[in-house]
């Protein structure tokens, strides 16, 4: 996972590895906030509340979905947390503008992540389900 966030960070602009310990914090804070649970390898099967699209292999409707879901982020930066289905914690990339995600991931092969804002009140997910999940608080 970390050979991952590495390679977000060399593919994004305005993109750092976020220190370990902050990572878990921030990890932490999210969880609480969206009601997951911190032990879990799948957060979207525990959030409290959550709206979904499915997008099969529809790349047209996982990029428009993506963007969507950005756009609802808010100004500024957000982070990427590298999960690839293995439990936490898990490497935290911040990425300053974020508009550059769906290039980035495009570029890369599959893996699982998660995006959340800044505050932790935002999150999404692109499950393995070629689903992404939500939950705005």
């Amino acid at each position: 996972m970390d050979a991952i966030a590495r390679e977000i960070c060399l593919l994004a602009r305005s993109a750092t590895l976020v220190e370990a310990l902050e990572a878990q914090s921030l990890l932490r804070k999210v969880a609480g906030i969206h009601g997951a649970d911190w032990v879990a390898y799948r957060w979207w099967e525990y959030l409290s509340v959550s709206s979904s699209l499915a997008y099969g292999q529809d790349l047209e409707v996982w990029k428009q979905g993506i963007t969507d879901l950005l756009d609802g982020m808010g100004q500024g930066a957000v982070y990427v947390a590298v999960t690839d289905d293995e439990g936490a914690p898990w490497p935290v990339v911040r990425i300053e503008e974020p508009a550059c995600i769906v290039g980035v991931l495009q570029d890369m092969q599959f893996f699982e992540y998660f995006v959340f804002s800044v505050d932790c009140s935002r999150i999404f997910f692109d499950t393995h389900h070629n689903a992404l999940v939500a939950s705005f608080r």
